[in-house]
């Protein structure tokens, strides 16, 4: 039988294709479309679809496979469930599926949606057939695997020891109230089904005697133990105790390591400041040598223009003394005087001029030897405040060196403490499981 839908007219309602109504007769006829009727009433075309989707997308998963087998055929209980519950006839159905099933083998292709793609209608037969024993099996394989539940879930209580008895009980105590916890799973399970018809008997699969507790009381864990329980806390505090004295010293470092960067910072800012002082004193310098030199250079100028004039004037009197050897008398005398009146001057200006000029130079000489001594003062202490600058880096660094390897130190120091517990701890393991030994022996 093949299940669709209607399309063309609208109406949406399922209907099945009766599979070769002239070969198979009229006394069948029902019975071979009541299974594609209930396959549409459960709407297994919707769930065939997304079955062979997650096939399809889980195709690498065997599970997958695996599960979608297992709901077809479970599918197909269903449907002859169902089908048995609407007629009603066992052996009529059971007729129906070998009839299908000789259908597919003779080659009709019309019976594959019928029986099945998988080669399941013997099973199928197989479960009709027995469908009352396996009825009542059903209560039976209940009852034995409640009473496996139980013996896993006693068996999961015990495996439990900080939560089978407190801490301080004896094991007496811990075995007499153990029992409680399972009573109510041996008993909930009875009062929620009815009474099977022939029902397993219990006592087969419970366990008759409950194990002892692996937990060991306070009264009865040996001295040696509690010794190595001891020392091993002890070490677990020294070990603590250890990685405290390390942080604080680790943070004592970082914290004078901070100070020293934070110094040199300061010493270095300073240092830079009174550089960039200099620097201004020295080029300050240099510009006041600068103006000197410029007043020197208008002086000289000055002096050769008063001595250019000087020039002139000797060259006017030596025209005037060639015009007064040509005169005579008293006009010669008078002349003469005022020439020699005149040259007489003319030599004094020339000294004086000299005298300007040779002060103007001596001037300019004495500050020059001044500048330069106060711009070679300003180098040579330039040159100190770099000697000192280098001299408090390299002193930094040497610190900085001297904490890195006293952290390394430290750090070594912890690593060596830190192998000495862990051998030491190991060694009281060692102890406590030999104890341990010793006593279940």
């Amino acid at each position: 039988a093949v299940a669709g839908q209607d399309g063309g007219r609208g109406e949406g309602e399922a209907r099945v294709l009766h599979a070769a109504e002239g070969e198979a007769g009229r006394q069948h006829e029902h019975v071979v479309a009541v299974p594609g009727r209930a396959h549409v009433r459960r709407n297994d075309y919707l769930v065939n679809l997304l079955l062979s989707l997650a096939e399809i997308l889980l195709f690498f998963n065997p599970m997958a496979w695996w599960i979608g087998k297992k709901i077809k055929a479970e599918r197909e209980h269903a449907c002859d469930d169902l089908a048995l519950e609407m007629t009603g006839d066992t052996l009529s159905l059971v007729r129906s599926l070998a009839l299908m099933e000789e259908w597919r083998l003779n080659g009709r292709p019309f019976a594959m949606a019928f029986a099945g793609k998988d080669g399941s209608v013997l099973s199928r037969i197989q479960r009709l057939l027995q469908r009352e024993d396996k009825r009542q099996v059903g209560p039976r394989a209940f009852w034995s695997l409640s009473a496996l539940c139980v013996c896993l879930a006693l068996f999961a209580f015990q495996s439990q020891p900080g939560k089978a008895a407190p801490p301080q009980s004896s094991r007496q105590e811990a075995a007499v109230e153990e029992p409680s916890p399972g009573a109510p799973a041996e008993t909930e399970p009875i009062g929620l089904l009815p009474a099977p018809k022939e029902p397993a008997p219990l006592p087969e699969t419970e366990p008759t005697a409950q194990p002892e507790l692996p937990a060991h009381p306070a009264d009865t864990i040996p001295a040696g133990a509690r010794e190595i329980e001891k020392e091993m806390r002890q070490l677990q505090e020294k070990m603590r105790a250890s990685e405290l004295e390390m942080r604080k010293k680790e943070q004592a470092l970082r914290s004078k390591e901070l100070q020293l960067r934070k110094e040199a910072q300061e010493s270095m800012q300073a240092q830079r400041k009174s550089l960039m002082e200099l620097e201004m004193k020295m080029r300050n310098k240099e510009h006041e040598q600068e103006m000197l030199q410029n007043e020197f250079e208008l002086a000289e100028n000055e002096l050769e223009l008063a001595r250019m004039k000087l020039e002139e004037q000797q060259h006017a009197l030596e025209l005037q003394e060639e015009a007064m050897r040509e005169a005579k008398g008293t006009e010669l005398e008078q002349k003469l005087k005022a020439y020699q009146q005149s040259q007489k001057e003319l030599m004094e200006k020339e000294r004086a001029l000299e005298l300007r000029r040779f002060e103007a130079e001596k001037k300019q000489r004495t500050q020059n030897f001044e500048k330069e001594k106060a711009i070679q003062e300003l180098q040579n202490q330039q040159f100190q405040l770099e000697q000192e600058t280098a001299m408090k880096e390299q002193d930094l660094e040497l610190k900085m060196m001297g904490l890195h390897h006293e952290m390394q130190q430290m750090e070594a120091k912890r690593r060596i403490v830190e192998q000495e517990v862990e051998a030491r701890y190991r060694e009281l393991e060692a102890k406590m499981m030999e104890l341990m030994e010793k006593e279940e022996e």
